[in-house]
């Protein structure tokens, strides 16, 4: 399967453009049409495990908290800003920038040529600024790129209707209920298309099966969730031969690759036809190697995906559950949890597995951690699960998973899915027939599902937004959607969409179960849907100018969706207390409204006015929120001390304080912890070198500590640039002491669990700057036969079976040789140190680096002094700077002469870089 790829760009506060960026200030986002493009207009290619630095592109971080926020908003608007001596200038924001309040700027060289490609050409005076910044904004979307684009694509109108049923508004600020025409948009974002462009799509990304749905991107404009069908056939059978499109013109549906919607084509107006569309996209991107689909997720099938999932507190605050429900509904996450603790190999091994074997490109020091673990202990389950270090990191593990438990995260059968709508009815709206569709009002199709599953849609405000679905097949469904595997269809005649939150078909998902329990606590009831029948405010037509722009910018800055948020979780569970989830139901109704009208607000300018009774005890928050989530920050709310969540939370908290006895449980032999660890023969055969390496490593020990704790004391565990750093520099410290890993490990772990063998500190030292060797010891030492985990059939009955988040293992004993190998390579590509490199012309040193990214370190004199130097075949490259914060670091590279480095840059200046240096595999 194609990886995604990630580059790097600085994300700089409005208020510090004008300041010089430094490392804190760089983000890694996803490839995009923007990156793309630039990158293909510079002529650069992506580099597989490096940063990929976009010096021409940048985020601007813009908070309501600032001071001066309109006028600097108007600067940087109008003007732009200069960083490193490049002018940026405005680019646009996609939908969720404009909600997190970032801005993209870009190189103002670069800025009129994407504006046109972005755009194919066409320049649009007039147009809803929301929307036209939004559209735009699609070509901020991570994405992967397939070649595969659809070429004959009939785009037919969105359909729009009338749905009669009884629902909840707002009317002059008052509460009414009755029987409402509410106009919606059926299909709102989705379309289909045909199963063998499916299988192109998933041949193009090296997806090892073909998904039913694709969530795509066709850039400028184009976006939504398209699901296969084999609409040739459907329309065969009913005589149908041709299609007329929203230009007015008529396909042969036989040469169709796909039947998309208005609703999906943001910017249909402004072509004349689908073929100018195609024609303009060769145009332009044919040249640059960008005409492409881009892919952003897909459907997972059933067998791949989550069996269990954890609920949240939105969840599970507004459904019908007493304190005793929910710890009943804890009651599997915490049997998880001890069985690991109690020291079940089993669970140990799949628990500890959810973080290890998972090298993504977002890779924490927890999960490189877990990996050195993970792998050690699959060959030595039964040792290394009683080394201090492992049982800490462990303890850590099990310890986040019993906060999350107090926040209301609990493990239960149930996912997350795509939602589509029937797709029966979508053809046969298309081509003018009588819609009919597979499924009647109230029911739900998903391929292998049947009977009721209730289903959730974060933000989650009101009960009543929680579903009760019924799921059934037919002959139509059999026939037409037996591959609509993990996704749920909607049928066409309800308004399951608006009860969701107004959700949409361009790649929403609900999560969904059918625990009898969360089942049963659905208040149905005398809870009808709520809809903003009252909703006058539109998004106008105005000309597209520098100030219409800025005044967009200015509407965007306020996003009070969490605090709406926060304000119906203290009053849902003060109703909870009080057995009655729904007891403040009128203010509860008012806030699902104003979410509406806040989400829509950067579209429309206007934000809801909050009564003064609904926010009276805004700074009030439930026991469980105060104290897990916002570390006891504000005021907690003591009178809803007998909501279910908070009895769940206390709960918890009893149960840990009593079956965890965390100091005893950290309690092992460290002596023979370190009796395992060490390789006494390689100590044996270099009995001098290690008498001397024992002394260095002490101080390098103590060194370490020092650093580590300072760290600490600076808040810095959670900055996980400046962690990474820490280790990495430690490591090629240590490493560079010697070539024989397994004596360096040796030597470390003797230090670390021998010399200093008191269980109240850390014992991660060996683990951090010496694992390699550690795992090549336990190679060397591992069982002949071990304890493995065999996934079996969820239906096997087997006596030995366990079952761990719906998935079920059989444990074998069986002579196996594991190799620390993969594990070995794939954390060293990791490690890398951040150098500044001096006595360079900038510009010319980036391009023997774009062409040859591989040096070789070699002392170079001047004056008298000795710098670490890069060379490229005995041509002198550069050198690493001497300077306060790296005089450690220049140190231990010296200890690499003549090893092979691969260099990513980072920052170029005209005399000078800093770059990251690995080591070259």
């Amino acid at each position: 399967m194609k990886k995604r790829k990630f580059y790097t760009i600085y994300q700089i506060d409005l208020n510090k453009l004008d300041k010089k960026p430094n490392e804190e200030d760089k983000i890694r986002i996803g490839e995009n049409l923007i990156i793309k493009l630039i990158n293909a207009l510079k002529g650069r290619q992506y580099i597989e495990e490096e940063e990929n630095f976009i010096p021409e592109l940048i985020y601007v971080n813009i908070s309501n908290s600032m001071k001066n926020i309109e006028e600097r908003i108007k600067e940087i608007d109008k003007n732009g800003f200069t960083i490193n001596g490049i002018k940026y200038k405005r680019l646009g924001k996609s939908a969720a920038m404009a909600r997190t309040g970032r801005i993209a700027f870009v190189d103002e060289k670069l800025k009129e040529q994407l504006e046109e490609l972005i755009m194919l050409g066409k320049h649009i005076d007039e147009a809803v600024i929301s929307k036209y910044e939004a559209y735009r904004g699609l070509s901020f979307s991570t994405c992967l790129f397939s070649d595969v684009v659809p070429k004959n694509v009939c785009i037919v109108d969105e359909y729009k209707t009338m749905i009669n049923e009884y629902v909840k508004t707002i009317k002059d600020n008052q509460i009414i209920e009755g029987n409402f025409d509410v106009p919606v948009t059926l299909w709102d974002g989705m379309g289909v298309h045909s199963p063998e462009w499916s299988e192109k799509v998933a041949k193009s990304l090296d997806i090892p099966y073909t998904p039913v749905g694709y969530q795509i991107r066709l850039f400028p404009s184009i976006k939504g969730m398209s699901y296969e069908f084999d609409f040739k056939l459907f329309y065969k059978e009913r005589g149908i031969t041709k299609i007329k499109d929203v230009y007015g013109k008529e396909w042969n549906i036989e040469e169709l690759d796909a039947i998309w919607n208005t609703s999906m084509f943001k910017f249909w107006k402004y072509f004349q036809s689908w073929d100018e569309f195609i024609q303009l996209r060769e145009k332009y991107y044919r040249p640059l190697n960008m005409d492409k689909i881009g892919i952003a997720k897909w459907v997972i099938p059933t067998e791949k995906a989550d069996k269990y999932s954890k609920t949240s507190y939105q969840y599970l605050q507004s459904l019908a559950l007493t304190g005793k429900d929910v710890i009943e509904l804890a009651q599997y996450t915490k049997e998880l949890v001890e069985k690991v603790y109690e020291g079940d190999y089993r669970y140990t091994m799949a628990f500890l597995g959810l973080l290890a074997n998972n090298f993504d490109d977002e890779e924490s020091e927890e999960k490189m951690m877990a990996n050195k673990l993970y792998t050690a202990f699959m060959m030595n389950p039964k040792k290394i699960y009683n080394d201090p270090h492992f049982r800490r990191f462990l303890k850590n593990q099990l310890q986040k998973t019993i906060n999350e438990m107090k926040l209301g995260k609990l493990y239960i059968e149930g996912r997350n899915s795509f939602i589509a709508q029937d797709p029966i009815a979508y053809l046969e709206a298309a081509a003018g027939l009588e819609i009919k569709g597979c499924l009647k009002k109230g029911e739900f199709y998903s391929a292998g599902i049947e009977g009721y599953r209730a289903t959730f849609r974060s933000p989650l405000i009101h009960s009543s937004e929680i579903g009760k679905d019924l799921f059934v097949h037919n002959e139509l469904t059999d026939k037409w959607l037996s591959k609509y595997d993990n996704v749920l269809v909607l049928n066409a005649f309800d308004l399951t969409a608006q009860k969701h939150g107004g959700a949409d078909f361009d790649g929403d998902t609900f999560f969904h179960t059918d625990n009898k329990k969360i089942l049963n606590a659905v208040i149905s009831e005398n809870n009808p849907i709520i809809v903003n029948i009252d909703d006058k405010a539109t998004s106008k037509t105005e000309k597209i100018t520098e100030q219409a722009i800025i005044e967009y910018d200015l509407r965007t800055l306020d996003n009070r969706i969490g605090y709406i948020t926060n304000l119906a979780t203290f009053w849902t569970n003060l109703g909870n207390a009080k057995a009655n989830v729904n007891l403040y139901d009128e203010y509860l109704t008012k806030l699902r409204i104003w979410q509406g009208v806040e989400i829509d607000s950067a579209k429309t300018g206007i934000h809801p006015i909050i009564d003064d009774e609904v926010k009276k005890y805004e700074n009030y928050k439930p026991y469980f929120l105060w104290k897990y989530k916002y570390n006891s920050k504000g005021k907690v709310s003591t009178w809803t001390d007998k909501a279910s969540l908070n009895i769940l939370c206390r709960h918890i908290e009893q149960w840990e304080k009593e079956k965890f006895i965390w100091k005893k449980w950290e309690e092992t032999d460290i002596l023979e912890a370190a009796d395992f660890l060490i390789n006494k023969e390689v100590l044996n055969q270099n009995r001098e070198e290690a008498e001397k390496l024992v002394k260095i490593m002490r101080e390098y020990y103590k060194q370490y500590n020092e650093e580590l704790g300072k760290l600490w004391l600076d808040n810095k565990f959670e900055d996980n640039k400046k962690m990474k750093q820490f280790y990495n520099k430690w490591y090629l410290k240590v490493n560079a002491l010697h070539e024989n890993k397994e004596l360096l490990s040796s030597i470390a772990v003797h230090i670390c669990y021998r010399e200093n063998h008191k269980n109240e500190h850390s014992f991660n030292f060996p683990w951090v700057v010496a694992w390699e060797g550690i795992l090549t010891t336990l190679e060397h030492k591992q069982e002949e036969e071990k304890i493995l985990l065999r996934k079996v059939q969820e239906t096997a009955e087997m006596v030995d079976v366990i079952e761990f988040l719906g998935r079920k293992y059989i444990e074998e004993v069986k002579k196996k040789y594991i190799s620390p190998e993969k594990t070995i390579t794939q954390l060293k590509k990791k490690i890398n140190i951040e150098v500044p490199i001096v006595n360079i012309v900038g510009e010319e040193f980036a391009e023997k680096m774009r062409k040859n990214n591989i040096v070789i370190l070699k002392p170079k004199i001047y004056q008298n002094k000795e710098y670490v130097s890069l060379f490229q075949n005995e041509e002198y490259i550069g050198s690493v700077a001497y300077k306060n914060d790296t005089v450690d670091i220049v140190t231990s590279l010296k200890e690499y002469y003549n090893t092979q480095f691969k260099v990513e840059i980072k920052k170029i200046n005209k005399k000078s870089a800093v770059v990251e240096l690995y080591i070259a595999s």
